[in-house]
């Protein structure tokens, strides 16, 4: 299998891009401590499991919530044909 090759020659030439990356790469890092950080806290205030896949239960409420919400979305129907 072959290497997939970066050209890392268009970061160097575009600023913007470069600070886009960046800031993506520190966004993506955040999200990934708090992920980790809520039911670890949780844990350490409580010390119950069960209070931890509450927590879990509420992070997953809005992706559900929106995820319905999306499936509705406004595309015109086919079934008339």
């Amino acid at each position: 299998m072959r290497a997939v090759a970066v050209d890392a020659d268009l970061l160097r030439r575009r600023r913007e891009l470069r600070l886009l990356m960046i800031g993506q790469g520190v966004s993506l890092l955040g999200s990934a401590v708090t992920l980790v950080a809520i039911p670890v806290q949780m844990y350490d205030l409580t010390g119950s499991t069960v209070a931890v896949g509450l927590v879990g239960a509420a992070q997953f409420v809005p992706i559900l919530a929106l995820a319905l919400l999306g499936g509705r979305s406004p595309m015109p129907s086919t079934a008339g044909g």
